[in-house]
């Protein structure tokens, strides 16, 4: 014979469109928000319709993302352009030179922007116009996405500095075109996507930028 204790209460969750507490074997997760079976339905419609999500917020507009990545570029490219400039200088544009700053320079990009998002989802472009880069679900991103962000956006810029370093004007159109594509399409991610603006880079890394409640 055995005794056994009272019987476990099931965990509890809240769903995110009913705000109701239901067990959480009954909640599932569609587009970032965990919802019960009368919460799908609501959910489902609201995807249908458009309408904004549980903690969604507005999106910037295209002409302030390209003001805040305007003046982000100017904050990175300051130390790049002065370090090409005494690099053409001193060495008389000696490829491995040029070729080296180059990859530094998209090291730089990286750090920057993977160490400013990564510290609270703002790179100083994006505190001037109030944006903030976050996770699909509207929570704060965590460093590793962060960088794993900004590899997404500036990484494939060191094709440029190692097509350099080759010496070979095949290999460099080649890189040219490669990079100036991956810029490219990830302009027209964001412009087709009208809801929420997400570029390549965004998609990559789960995260979406949204205005600075």
């Amino acid at each position: 014979m055995t005794t056994g204790g009272p019987p476990e209460a099931p965990r509890m969750g809240q769903c995110a469109m009913t705000g109701k507490m239901v067990p959480e074997d009954e909640l599932v997760e569609i587009q970032g928000q965990r919802v019960c079976a009368e919460g799908k339905a609501i959910l489902m419609a609201r995807l249908a319709s458009g309408e904004a999500l549980p903690g969604e917020a507005d999106h910037p507009t295209v002409l302030r993302r390209f003001g805040c990545i305007f003046l982000d570029a100017i904050i990175v490219g300051i130390p790049i352009g002065i370090a090409s400039a005494v690099g053409a200088a001193t060495t008389r544009a000696d490829p491995i030179v040029t070729g080296m700053i180059s990859i530094a320079g998209v090291g730089l990009q990286v750090a920057y922007f993977g160490a400013m998002h990564g510290n609270g989802g703002q790179t100083l472009g994006k505190k001037a116009g109030h944006e903030l880069v976050v996770n699909l679900d509207g929570s704060p991103i965590t460093p590793s996405t962060a960088f794993i962000r900004a590899l997404a956006y500036c990484g494939p810029g060191i094709l440029s500095g190692i097509s350099i370093l080759t010496g070979n004007p095949a290999v460099t159109i080649a890189a040219g075109l490669i990079v100036g594509g991956w810029g490219l399409a990830n302009i027209l991610c964001a412009l087709f996507d009208s809801k929420m603006q997400r570029s390549l880079h965004d998609r990559i890394a789960g995260t979406r930028v949204i205005m600075k409640p």
